[in-house]
């Protein structure tokens, strides 16, 4: 079971396997390999993402120095193992929502040079 573990996802063996398992099982286990966000991707497949990506870039950069416009940056492919980049607030009450009542609380205690809550 080790060996077969170590195979590649497209090989012959384990997409015999998976194919042999019955629908529901097979979605269960697709779904418990999404919440935990791994995935077991090549140096090459991780190099092909980094392609894509250079060239969403360079298409989005072509763009908006054509129309003189801004539109909005193309998201990076997402990889297995690799945490999503969030995105920076845009205003006070997008900020305010991200983050726990006692964290704001604290910053404006801080802001307003008062004491800080417990």
């Amino acid at each position: 079971m080790v060996l077969i573990n170590q195979l590649p996802q497209e090989s012959r063996t384990l997409t015999a396997i998976r194919d042999s398992l019955a629908p529901e099982v097979r979605a269960k286990l697709a779904a418990e390999a999404a919440d935990q966000g791994h995935g077991r991707w090549s140096r090459t497949d991780m190099l092909l993402a980094a392609q894509v990506d250079a060239t969403r870039q360079q298409t989005w950069v072509l763009a908006e120095w054509k129309k003189g416009e801004r539109p909005p940056a193309p998201e990076p492919l997402k990889r297995p193992g690799v945490e999503e980049k969030r995105a920076k607030p845009r205003s006070i009450d997008e900020l305010r929502e991200r983050v726990s009542p006692q964290t704001w609380a604290r910053a404006e205690a801080l802001r307003k040079g008062l004491a800080l809550p417990d």
